[in-house]
């Protein structure tokens, strides 16, 4: 149980510091998107450790939620896009490129 608590707060640390860094990088939204700041996280929704990854998704998703509800960050509100990388690094590099290439997150 103590190794899932850790995974568990790894997950949610790492899922911080790219959501930080989303909004502090993401200078590169098209002119439709100027009102929408897109979070790209990729967690381990199914497998071993999809228990870690529904947690930190439920808790992302009431951030995001909660941030949105108070009127987004400098007027621009949060497009969360979740992919699922299973614990297996070819789905997380697959659901790294559509992030980027596909769905253009910053």
């Amino acid at each position: 149980m103590g190794k899932n608590k850790i995974l568990i707060g790894v997950i949610a640390i790492l899922a911080v510091v790219g959501i930080v860094a989303a909004i502090v990088f993401n200078q590169e939204n098209t002119a439709k998107d100027q009102n929408v700041i897109k979070i790209g996280v990729i967690l381990p929704l199914t497998g071993g450790a999809s228990d870690a990854g529904e947690s930190a998704k439920n808790g992302i998703v009431l951030a995001v939620e909660h941030i949105n509800g108070k009127g987004g960050i400098h007027g621009k509100k949060l497009q969360l896009m979740i992919e699922d990388a299973s614990l297996d690094p070819r789905r997380a590099k697959d659901a790294y490129r559509k992030l980027i290439e596909m769905n253009h997150v910053s």
